[in-house]
């Protein structure tokens, strides 16, 4: 009898650890804590090819892109229009297809000197939420911390403004590489800024972030 309680103790006990290892922190089979270097990043993504270090609108164009759809929606802009490309700490994927046939924008921050990944983010058009939540339920678990808001999305040349109720999923336990031991907090939301986008993905962009738990403190 006292082994069986042992037995049960040892499983109760290591419970939540087997639950957290379960979870992935990997977009595509790119994982936070990974070192993979641009062009290992950019096959994982899909593509054979893609531009180092392109360069970017001139100062003009840039500055009336801004005044249209502030400094994030204008890099957007910019970043579909380039296609694939990377630079010193970062790799931007714009039309990577996710689930069924749904487009996405990909942002993958790198270590400069190691290239370790630290960051991940998948973009998808606000419209296709509901799915984005059913594939992050089914590859990451149902252990979500869901926070609800009110907000508006501005239009910067009409000034009109748009109310939109806001979720915002927090992973409870975050997820664990399992080929490096570094753990990612995994997070999603329904609507991500305050101004309408330029971009193809459309106005209205949903994003799915994954980000390194660091320990270099």
């Amino acid at each position: 009898m006292r082994v069986r309680y042992l037995g049960l103790f040892i499983v109760l006990s290591f419970a939540p650890v087997l639950a957290i290892a379960e979870v992935p922190c990997d977009f595509k089979g790119i994982s936070v804590g990974d070192r993979l270097s641009p062009g290992q990043i950019m096959a994982k993504l899909g593509f054979s090819s893609f531009k180092s270090n392109p360069l970017r609108s001139n100062s003009a164009r840039e500055a009336a892109l801004i005044s249209k759809y502030g400094m994030t929606g204008a890099a957007e802009i910019e970043d579909w229009e380039i296609g694939p490309h990377c630079d010193a700490t970062t790799c931007r994927a714009p039309g990577v297809k996710v689930g069924i046939n749904m487009n996405s924008s990909v942002f993958v921050l790198f270590d400069k000197a190691t290239y370790q990944i630290q960051a991940l983010d998948v973009a998808v058009n606000s419209s296709n939420w509901d799915d984005l939540v059913s594939i992050l339920k089914n590859k990451y678990g149902t252990d979500w911390n869901v926070e609800e808001s009110d907000m508006q999305i501005a239009n910067l040349q009409t000034k009109r403004r748009t109310p939109v109720h806001r979720y915002e999923m927090t992973h409870r336990t975050g997820g664990v590489n399992k080929k490096t031991g570094d753990r990612c907090e995994l997070s999603a939301i329904n609507y991500d800024i305050i101004l309408e986008h330029g971009d193809p993905l459309g106005l209205y962009h949903s994003v799915f972030e994954i980000k390194l738990v660091s320990m270099n403190f």
